[in-house]
């Protein structure tokens, strides 16, 4: 028979028919008859389905373990307990994958924490986007109220209550490049289905709507969800099936989110059907602008290509950055709204006047290249006006884009309309760059 040897020993025969051995580390050799004298009780208590593991010196230094008998899901993997095998799902990773920026609410150049009264922006690249009535009745703003782990939010107030004519939109969201989501093959038979998620809070309790559409306004997916308890955080997600028809890939078009606050019946469609029509909610859904005083937060908004949950990465806030300047950028320090008259050259463009007589100029190059040519706005340190602030004199100079065609997506030349009498004189600027879209 097999001699019984110590823990981790394996068997090892000089010939055929020899006598064994042990010898730890070393393969079985010989033939399979050198081994019919063995006896089973090696292996004690075992089990079908199961597999004989040694954990100790001697016959009775066997235990066995189970391993699975029957065939595995695809794509399984073989997890243990310490004890025991079992096949299962291998855990999702983590991803910071997201169409949207700034989708923490993180980041607000232009108003930096104060309080939009129109439509317009409330933080970088997400926009409160109302028209008609509605339009005088919200306010918006980038406030401290975050769910765990989260410090920002966006917030939506209705100063004053107000139902929305049938032709009047009230919806905060943000537009999406094309060139980000094209790899979901939106528009095609192929299309992939993506994943929405955010955190979201309010004043109100009941089911809410918005809607995924393109920027064409002719493809769209109204869709629901609903807050349970006021004034409490709470987690959504939402899965939205691709769109296999519509324009979706031409570069004049592009895809955007909307949350709905009110808008009139003339946007309202079918919950969770594709449509060819421009729809931002779903009808008997919450319309935040018709009570008074109500609130909405919503912060963590994220869409990715997908059809569940997966853990959050959070982006670097660098990276964030420079994505949003991409929209939009400007010379003020951060915590700085952009305004004239500010008494503050840091940050500015500045130029030395090269001669006397001269006409200064200076490039400004964007710290990243831009959706597209953006829009300029220029700011006097010093005065309430648009030009540049001779610092040395202590007087202005005519600014002008030296000139206009030169604005790009990657910089722009400012100059003067007039001469600078003094050599040496230096010259400071403020100045916004303004790409953003919805």
């Amino acid at each position: 028979g097999v001699a019984v040897r110590s823990a981790g020993a394996f068997v090892t025969f000089n010939g055929a028919g020899g006598t064994p051995s042990s010898l730890t580390g070393t393969n079985i050799t010989g033939t399979a008859a050198s081994l019919t004298a063995g006896t089973a009780t090696n292996v004690a208590g075992g089990t079908a389905g199961q597999i004989p593991r040694q954990t100790g010196a001697g016959a009775t230094g066997f235990t066995t373990a189970t391993f699975p008998t029957t065939a595995g899901t695809s794509g399984n993997v073989l997890t243990s307990d310490g004890t025991n095998w079992s096949s299962a799902t291998p855990a999702s990773g983590g991803s910071n994958e997201n169409w949207l920026v700034n989708a923490n609410m993180e980041i607000d150049q232009t108003l930096e924490g104060t309080t939009v009264t129109i439509d317009g922006w409330v933080c970088d690249v997400w926009r409160m986007r109302t028209s008609g009535a509605v339009s005088s009745h919200l306010t918006g703003q980038r406030v401290a109220d975050g769910p765990p782990n989260f410090y920002n939010s966006a917030k939506i107030l209705v100063s004053s209550a107000v139902t929305a004519a049938a032709g009047e939109q009230s919806v905060f969201g943000q537009r999406i490049e094309p060139q980000i989501y094209l790899d979901a093959q939106f528009g095609l038979s192929t299309a992939l289905n993506i994943y929405v998620t955010f955190w979201v809070k309010s004043s109100l309790t009941g089911t809410f709507s918005g809607s995924f559409q393109n920027t064409g306004t002719n493809r769209s997916y109204p869709f629901t969800y609903t807050i349970s308890s006021a004034n409490t955080w709470e987690y959504k997600t939402k899965s939205i099936p691709g769109d296999t028809t519509g324009s979706w890939a031409a570069s004049s078009t592009a895809a955007r989110i909307n949350f709905d606050l009110g808008s009139g019946t003339d946007y309202e469609g079918t919950v969770d059907t594709w449509a060819a029509a421009n729809y931002r909610r779903v009808a008997g859904s919450v319309a935040l602008c018709q009570n008074n005083a109500a609130t909405w937060n919503i912060t963590n908004v994220r869409i990715r290509p997908g059809t569940a949950d997966i853990t959050y990465i959070p982006r670097p806030f660098l990276h964030e950055f420079r994505d949003v300047q991409r929209y939009y950028t400007k010379t003020f320090p951060a915590g700085t709204v952009p305004a004239q008259n500010t008494g503050s050259v840091l940050g500015a463009i500045t130029a030395r006047n090269p001669i006397a007589l001269g006409y200064p100029s200076e490039w400004w190059q964007f710290p990243v290249v831009m959706r597209a040519a953006p829009t300029i706005i220029t700011y006097n340190p010093s005065a309430a006006n648009v030009n540049w602030r001779n610092i040395t004199a202590g007087a202005d100079a005519t600014a002008s884009i030296d000139p206009s065609t030169t604005i790009g997506a990657n910089g722009v030349i400012f100059a003067t309309s007039g001469t600078v009498a003094t050599l040496g004189d230096v010259l400071a600027i403020h100045a916004t760059a303004d790409a953003r879209t919805f």
